[in-house]
């Protein structure tokens, strides 16, 4: 797809850039993370280097640390685990443990739920999508192989859907009242009523990220980091719905989404990211929750203090992006990137195989990306430029910010 437009006449040269993005790095290319830093200092003398690139208001993210070391989430918690999530996550909710006759397991193969009390001996329980929870007042699910939402469905004067459900809080509309960059410092001091009484933008993140802390499905060893918090209306009043990404020892994770690797039209099974999505209609909780990881987070002994370099991230970038007259780049970030752990022999399995193969973990690894919100490509109108930052390995996806709903 991709391919066919930004590349149009150059067959050759694009599986030239290919290998070049591949790269066999140099030393000269990679630089210490004081060094990058530096870098993102004189953007003005790269930009001159890549003129089909426009850097005049792209953010650049380089974490001030000196080193990244790594980190495995574990997914493979036994069926027992994650029941007992869900009890403990209800009690925590609404403060009592579910009746047997308000909870399901989701057969996904057979497109039915079936009542708890019928599967909760059954040893094979485990090869079931999810165990649901639902009562008249929450919607509640955890996803066996590791992820976990909820939705409360009890607030004043507000319509149902037509499935007799409520929407999630950020569909309600498509566009937010209004919209706040918390990461870029952008005061959020407004005052909204919620459902029991009015509440600033700002106290609203700070009670949901306290609450996330000490939810029993919090990833330990990761700190949340507020990035942005959407105002929308709901029923006569207003609801807060914030973004969450994660950050480990000073550095962010990987907070795209990918989906289409746009050379080989194929869907990316490997690339994931993490990040939490709550939203608040009342005044003193968290209502809703879309879909959170779960799983144990282990450290690894890695430890990497040189990188492909900021000049050289922008320069493979610009030698792939070709065909159209110049690309806006929104940002730019050194992070950690997650990847999903799958069994031996993943790749050699057929495309409906790798679909029903959940992973058995995460890892991370140092990346660099660029995400374009416009690209000027009507095939890819989204796009994340993905670099392994300790080899140079170059891919282009069809992408966006999880921020971005």
């Amino acid at each position: 797809m991709l391919r066919k437009i930004i590349c149009l006449t150059l067959t050759a040269a694009l599986l030239l850039l290919s290998g070049c993005a591949k790269n066999e790095t140099s030393g000269s290319e990679m630089k210490t993370l004081a060094e990058i830093r530096a870098e993102k200092e004189n953007v003005s003398e790269l930009a001159e280097k890549c003129p089909n690139l426009n850097l005049t208001n792209t953010y650049f993210y380089v974490p001030e640390v000196d080193k990244l070391g790594g980190f495995t989430v574990d997914l493979t918690a036994p069926v027992e685990e994650r029941e007992k999530l869900l009890f403990d996550t209800a009690e925590w909710l609404v403060g009592g443990t579910p009746d047997e006759s308000e909870l399901y397991y989701w057969n996904s193969r057979e497109f039915k739920r079936i009542p708890y009390a019928e599967c909760k001996d059954d040893p094979n329980r485990a090869d079931y999508f999810s165990i649901d929870y639902r009562s008249d007042k929450i919607d509640m699910g955890i996803e066996l192989w590791g992820s976990i939402y909820f939705i409360f469905k009890d607030y004043e004067d507000v319509p149902m859907t037509d499935t007799g459900n409520y929407n999630w809080i950020f569909s309600v509309q498509d566009t937010p009242v209004k919209k706040y960059d918390l990461i870029a410092g952008e005061n959020a001091d407004e005052v909204f009523e919620l459902q029991g009484g009015e509440i600033s933008v700002k106290d609203a993140v700070e009670i949901m990220k306290s609450e996330l802390e000490i939810s029993p499905f919090h990833l330990d060893g990761l700190k949340l980091h507020p990035k942005q918090a959407s105002v929308y209306k709901l029923g006569g009043k207003y609801a807060v719905n914030t973004v969450f990404y994660y950050e480990y020892n000073g550095v962010l994770l990987d907070h795209h989404y990918y989906s289409t690797n746009l050379e080989t039209d194929e869907y990316d099974f490997i690339k994931d990211y993490l990040t939490e999505d709550t939203s608040m209609a009342r005044n003193d909780r968290i209502d809703q929750l879309f879909y959170a990881r779960l799983g144990k987070f282990k450290p690894t002994d890695e430890s990497f203090d040189k990188f492909i370099s900021l000049e050289r991230f922008l320069s493979m970038m610009s030698e792939k992006l070709t065909g159209n007259s110049r690309f806006t780049i929104d940002s730019v970030e050194l992070l950690y990137g997650v990847e999903r752990i799958y069994p031996e022999g993943f790749e050699a399995i057929t495309k409906d195989e790798k679909v029903a193969t959940h992973p058995s973990g995460l890892r991370s690894r140092p990346i660099w990306v660029a995400y374009l919100s416009q690209t000027g490509i009507q095939d890819a109108k989204q796009m994340c430029v993905w670099a392994d930052a300790l080899t140079g390995e170059l891919k282009l996806y069809y992408g966006q910010e999880a921020s971005e709903h």
